[in-house]
């Protein structure tokens, strides 16, 4: 009877992320899509579309923005990112592609957020290349699966 009220899991490809984790992953996509709010190219309608970027996600994980601003108020972002830095490569790897989703998510790259993922992918001994085979495998993915 209150099975409606039982907390439902993470949808693949996230069901192995233990709730640290997908705060963790928050952290960053929000940090992907704070990036570039100071650039002038930065419209309402496209800060508009990262949030809903970041809330959709944020429901995905079956998480919470307010935990993961408490674990970011208490860490630091430096911190936050020392400890994405540390996850197994197959979560990160994931947690790029959201944020290449968030950066996609008001249109293409733009030079800071550019340099945000060279930075970043820089941090965790992936280069570019590797990235973009892995967006094109998962690309075939997807279009298998539909």
């Amino acid at each position: 009877m209150f099975s409606f009220f039982k907390k439902q899991s993470p949808l693949p490809p996230f069901q192995n992320f233990t709730e640290y984790e997908t705060l963790i992953a928050i952290n960053m996509v929000q940090f992907a899509g704070m990036c570039d709010l100071d650039t002038l190219s930065n419209s309402q309608d496209s800060i508009y579309r990262e949030v809903e970027f970041l809330n959709y996600y944020v429901r995905v994980f079956n998480s919470s923005s307010k935990k993961a601003t408490e674990l970011l108020n208490r860490l630091g972002h430096h911190e936050i990112i020392k400890r994405f830095e540390a996850l197994d490569n197959e979560k990160i790897e994931k947690i790029l592609m959201l944020i290449l989703g968030m950066f996609h998510a008001d249109g293409p790259l733009n030079d800071t957020e550019e340099t945000f993922l060279k930075r970043l992918l820089s941090k965790v001994n992936i280069t570019e290349e590797e990235l973009v085979k892995k967006l094109k495998l998962a690309k075939m993915f997807l279009k298998e699966s539909e």
